[in-house]
């Protein structure tokens, strides 16, 4: 075996191994679920290297750079504010449910009229209707991380296969003699399972469409269902106040899980496997051993029915939600109570955690979706505009958008207000990838160790630029951010006929002067400073520590150095053969014979 890469995985915490056996590359997981802010990263690197021989010596300051972004990024404080981006009037009856891909880029609704629809999120533009259904679509689901397929479940007894790029329905699911109101993909996206009111489950294959097994053993309906995430076990949740586990490849029942005195809500399963948590109409939740099937303890507090449970990324907490109108944390180690969150005015139907496990989103019936802090039981924003209750809310895995559906027809979309741009600490492409100032930093050491660069020049134009400038200590580097931390770049002008802002101040003075500049200019990059007036670009530049850049000062350095790239081109109507090294050696002048045409010789950068 070798290994070709890393990979980090933020939410939850892990490493990726990319790794090549034989002619097939293969990843492995690492999961690094008990890394804290306080964790000692060299012991944990010792354990990575006795347990994973792909992990040698001299991977060793690699790994220990990968952990030290994750526990940076797990202690970073969550500054998400969230302000509403675009309300979408998705069907012309009420939406059944809303789900995100991973991304967030596209999120797929479901709904009484019979269709289910696939949205770009960020163009809140209608890609797909998935029609074929002949009854209200109730469940949706992506096959995240993936998201290219998409699963939907309907009260005609049926499930379907849909493509996400194309919206071609690739199979329809028949075998529920009832309706269909829980759909899932297992984590590697071969197994769909559908759950219905004929007290029955289903697995799926995807690539045939067959049906694998039938789950059967409960007494009432069937009301959720989840692959643990290794693919081997399925949890039902039942109406017959009870859940079961379930063996996918037999279709056999394991065991079932019997204490409640109602309904239950929601059974989930904590992301290693270990525990399950169950909500139930008997005001109570209960936390499970996965393996044993042993209740392993009950937490009370709510003083009504228990309308959903989730587990946050780790596993380590449990949110709870109720019809009394609040909702509750406990943490799954001592069981206790970690925050009550008190304020909304009629039953919370969902609830979610965010990614990073600090904040929790609920949905109720007062037309609200409110934002909480776990650790002080704060509510921080509450999200208005819905006319009628909300039933779902959901955040991408980023945890900077967040998605609302209401039995107003509507989705809404709220986005953090750093969103697309930059922030304190990190740069946005496209609202899909982030790149911290770490990261970046890193970089930049990484290419000065490999002897990748001679001088440096780097340009910055977002919001905050100055957070991903400041920690940049590598030699032979000047870089300058268009605003400092907790600044906006502000815009220059717009196109009225397209309606959008075209560039921003920054940019705009950075270019006025550059196409001033002629090829034997002596302006120096001193002089471009000093266009950055803060009247002009209505923001203050940041600069890097000049003392990194040893070789000379701003002042001293040509802006043509890095900008005084010039090439001649030369227009020709007809063809032009590519010339042939013997031809132009014979063509040379006799004073130019001893230019060099071994051409291969000449170095290339590695890629």
């Amino acid at each position: 075996m070798r290994l070709v890469r890393f990979l980090l995985r933020y939410y939850p915490p892990g490493i990726i191994l990319e790794y090549e056996q034989g002619s097939q590359t293969r990843t492995r997981t690492i999961d690094l679920l008990d890394l804290t802010e306080r964790s000692n990263i060299y012991e944990l690197v010792a354990q990575l290297q006795a347990n994973e021989p792909l992990i040698t010596p001299s991977k060793t300051d690699q790994v220990a750079k990968l952990l030290l972004k994750l526990q940076s990024k797990l202690s970073s404080p969550d500054k998400h504010h969230y302000n509403h981006y675009k309300t979408i009037r998705t069907h012309v009856l009420p939406v059944t449910n809303v789900s995100f891909n991973k991304s967030g880029s596209k999120f797929v609704s479901g709904s009484y009229d019979r269709t289910c629809k696939i949205w770009d999120t960020h163009k809140g533009q209608e890609l797909h209707v998935l029609d074929g259904h002949k009854n209200v679509v109730y469940a949706v689901a992506f096959n995240n991380p993936f998201a290219d397929k998409i699963v939907t479940g309907s009260f005609d007894r049926t499930a379907k296969l849909w493509s996400t790029e194309t919206g071609k329905c690739y199979h329809t699911f028949k075998g529920h003699t009832a309706e269909i109101v829980c759909v899932t993909f297992n984590s590697s996206s071969t197994l769909v399972a559908t759950g219905s009111m004929d007290t029955m489950g289903k697995i799926w294959d995807v690539e045939t469409g067959v049906e694998m097994a039938s789950l059967q053993g409960h007494n009432a309906e069937i009301i959720s269902i989840q692959f643990n995430s290794l693919g081997d076990k399925i949890v039902t949740g039942s109406f017959d106040n009870t859940v079961a586990i379930w063996d996918v490849e037999t279709g056999h029942k394991i065991s079932s899980l019997i204490g409640h005195r109602g309904e239950i809500s929601n059974a989930v399963i904590s992301y290693d496997d270990t525990l399950i948590g169950t909500g139930s109409m008997d005001k109570s939740c209960k936390v499970w051993d996965c393996r044993s099937g042993q209740c392993l303890e009950t937490l009370y507090g709510h003083t009504d029915e228990v309308l959903d449970i989730s587990f946050d990324h780790r596993g380590k907490q449990l949110l709870s939600v109720s019809a009394d109108a609040t909702a509750r944390v406990f943490d799954v180690g001592s069981y206790k109570c970690l925050a009550t969150f008190v304020g909304h005015e009629r039953e919370i139907s969902k609830g979610t955690f965010n990614p990073s496990g600090k904040r929790v989103a609920t949905a109720s019936s007062d037309k609200t979706v409110r934002i909480w802090d776990i650790n002080s039981g704060k509510c921080l924003q509450t999200l208005e505009g819905h006319s009628d209750e909300v039933f779902s809310c959901q955040f991408n895995y980023s945890g900077d958008m967040l998605i609302s559906g209401s039995k107003d027809n509507t989705c809404r979309l709220w986005k953090d207000a750093n969103s697309g741009h930059g922030g304190d600490g990190f740069l946005k492409f496209q609202d899909t990838e982030e790149m911290n100032a770490l990261e970046l930093s890193d970089v930049f050491q990484q290419m000065h160790e490999k002897k990748r660069y001679n001088e440096l020049f780097f340009m910055i134009d977002t919001c905050q630029a100055g957070s991903m400038v400041l920690p940049i200590k590598s030699p032979n580097i000047i870089g300058v951010g268009s605003s400092t931390v907790g600044q906006d770049s502000l815009s220059h002008h717009g196109d009225h006929e397209i309606g959008v802002y075209v560039i921003d101040r920054f940019t705009y003075f950075t270019l006025d002067f550059l196409e001033k500049v002629q090829p034997n200019s002596r302006a120096t990059l001193n002089d471009l400073f000093r266009v950055y007036s803060t009247a002009e670009i209505r923001s203050t530049p940041q600069y890097s520590n000049f003392n990194l850049f040893k070789t000379r000062r701003p002042g001293d350095v040509l802006i043509t150095d890095f900008f005084g790239s010039v090439r001649q081109t030369v227009l020709f109507d007809e063809q032009i053969a590519p010339l042939n090294r013997t031809v132009l050696a014979n063509n040379l002048n006799p004073n130019e014979q001893n230019l060099d045409l071994q051409l291969d010789s000449v170095p290339q950068l590695p890629f």
